[in-house]
């Protein structure tokens, strides 16, 4: 299982689910098993994670963190995220799915189908850099 992500800028720019979905695409690397996302997510332990699924809402701020220094520096995150990837030309996700759907378009995971149109989620053991994946504006790599 790859343990890039967590000493990446990934981990630092991405929504809270973004970690848990690491987890669960990981998992289904290591271990060979396909199937879509929805099932996935809904077989892994971290599903808990996951209150609605593929379907939960992304989230960039923990509801009972009272940091004001760490909040800001979220809210920073997510405006540089929905920057980059508007910047792409592409619709900013709300979901996991989408989330899902966005790092595998940019090469920091693979989603393909076998000839029997079975879905197959994985890692790649090195992650893509941040920025060579996304144009992140430069106000928060300099923070």
């Amino acid at each position: 299982m790859r343990t890039a992500w967590s000493n990446s800028a990934w981990s630092r720019l991405m929504p809270l689910e973004a970690m848990n979905m690491e987890f669960v695409i990981g998992t289904a690397s290591v271990t060979d098993q396909d199937g879509d996302l929805a099932r996935l997510v809904a077989t892994h332990p971290a599903s808990n994670q996951f209150p609605d699924g593929v379907d939960t809402l992304l989230t960039w701020q923990d509801r009972d963190d009272r940091d004001v220094e760490a909040t800001e520096v979220r809210r920073h995150a997510q405006s540089a995220f929905a920057s980059a990837v508007t910047a792409l030309g592409r619709p900013v996700p709300t979901t996991v799915a989408g989330l899902a759907d966005l790092l595998a378009e940019i090469g920091v995971c693979q989603h393909t189908r076998t000839a029997d149109g079975t879905h197959r989620w994985r890692v790649p053991l090195d992650i893509t850099g941040l920025m060579d994946a996304l144009p992140i504006p430069a106000d928060w790599i300099a923070r």
